[in-house]
């Protein structure tokens, strides 16, 4: 399997991985709550869709999700949501230095990445959003 094909597997696997935290309802417990969630939910939407329109270029990719992973502490900063918010920003920081470096490791495929911490940093946050 090209490089290509397997980063844009990689892309997927992380746009589904950030739809768990779309299943936020708005029911947060504080205006302060409600407000950094929403901000939140709203960069991991636009990373999920600018990853996957860059998955021909890892770079350009890793770059989403580490300015991703910047814009969610800033909207999260102060908030109740923030450790979990920090969580999920260093799970994206993780996945976009493992895709980098599957180019440099063509052998590695994506059910190797570890996408798990993503997941679980999602589903924390999603609670405390809940």
């Amino acid at each position: 399997m090209g490089i290509t094909v397997q980063v844009r597997r990689v892309a997927g696997l992380v746009a589904a991985s950030l739809l768990v935290v779309g299943g936020v309802s708005g029911c947060a417990s504080s205006v302060d709550t409600k407000v950094a969630c929403g901000k939140v939910l709203a960069v991991l939407n636009s990373i999920s869709t600018e990853a996957m329109s860059k998955s021909g270029d890892v770079q350009a990719m890793k770059k989403v999700y580490d300015d991703g992973a910047v814009k969610i502490r800033e909207a999260a900063k102060g908030s109740s949501i923030q450790a979990d918010a920090e969580k999920s920003a260093a799970a994206l920081e993780t996945l976009g230095q493992q895709v980098s470096d599957l180019v440099k490791n063509p052998s590695v495929t994506p059910p190797q990445l570890d996408t798990k911490s993503l997941v679980d940093a999602g589903v924390a946050l999603r609670n405390a959003c809940m």
